[in-house]
């Protein structure tokens, strides 16, 4: 509703305003809500309200022609949420009264709210959150003052965008359950390749719940674990090392077999430990070598941890990565 003294805004800028047919719907949510990632409880204030007066800035407000040409002049406009306006009695100063509505975001609406097309008093409502500087989705635009007191909603994305935000929720519940149902062995096997510098040093629940951080932040690396080449490399080197049939010699910047200490690769001041072996197996030579290792570890596996280390090859290569 726009009256002599709010919602004066130009032709221009009104085009910015999302046009909703019946049916349409867009959604404000308040800032800081989330679901904690670990109790998966919803965190939200019980209500929040939003004063429904703004001032922002109109680029378009005064519009000027001069010789056929087209130019316009700004000016600050103020903007409110009425639901209401009478006409002002006759000895009163003003024009007219107007009563404004309540801008509340409740906790039982996960801290939104929802305005839906065709409906007058949704429209009227729509042009106060969608313009005000309270709305953190303005900072950058034309209109956009910098409040005093920080931004307080946002405009949440279009329909394709809150899809795509549904499917990668839908990914971490699925990394999540992964992570629950696995065997302590399957624990372990996924951190040797996750984290491989402190696997380790964790416990069991240790590590599930740093498998539960990646589920939430990286659910991709959950979901594709059994399929990650790259995961099962370093899953394997890390088992390699935890049965004692290869080593590091830090001094001389080696991969070394660990019973004779002999070389198998030289690791490059530059590259990491893993990255040097397993570019060293992707080499002719280096592929001879992954393969006595996955029959050494193999026979370790089949003799209850007692590796048989002696069929190995003689083979070493210098690898630069």
């Amino acid at each position: 509703m726009a009256t002599k003294q709010y919602n004066n805004l130009s032709p221009k800028l009104r085009e910015h305003l999302p046009k909703l047919k019946p049916g349409d719907k867009v959604r404000f949510q308040l800032l800081g809500v989330y679901t904690d990632p670990i109790t998966r409880k919803f965190i939200c204030p019980r209500s929040s309200n939003i004063k429904p007066v703004d001032r922002i800035y109109d680029p378009w407000a005064h519009e000027k022609k001069v010789g056929g040409k087209v130019t316009y002049e700004g000016d600050y406009v103020d903007i409110s949420y009425i639901i209401r306006e009478v006409p002002a009695p006759k000895d009163s100063l003003r024009d007219s009264v107007v009563e404004f509505g309540e801008i509340t975001f409740m906790n039982s609406d996960a801290g939104m709210i929802e305005i839906q097309g065709g409906r007058l008093e949704e429209e009227r409502r729509l042009l106060f959150l969608f313009f005000s500087n309270s709305n953190a989705s303005n900072v950058g635009k034309p209109w956009y003052i910098k409040p005093v007191s920080k931004s307080k909603y946002k405009m949440l994305a279009p329909n394709a965008e809150a899809k795509k935000t549904l499917e990668r929720e839908a990914m971490v519940d699925r990394a999540r359950s992964i992570v629950m149902n696995m065997t302590p062995e399957e624990v372990t096997e996924a951190a040797r390749g996750l984290f491989p510098n402190k696997y380790y040093s964790l416990g069991n629940d240790e590590r599930i719940m740093e498998l539960r951080e990646i589920a939430a932040t990286h659910p991709e690396k959950i979901l594709n674990a059994s399929k990650d080449v790259d995961t099962q490399a370093v899953a394997f080197i890390e088992r390699l090392l935890t049965e004692k049939i290869i080593a590091i010699d830090d001094k001389k910047h080696q991969w070394i077999w660990a019973d004779d200490k002999t070389k198998i690769c030289t690791i490059n001041d530059n590259s990491a430990p893993h990255n040097a072996l397993k570019r060293y197996f992707m080499t002719d030579e280096g592929r001879e070598t992954l393969s006595t290792l996955e029959g050494i570890l193999g026979s370790a596996s089949k003799n209850n941890g007692k590796s048989d280390s002696k069929e190995k090859t003689a083979k070493t290569a210098e690898v630069k990565v």
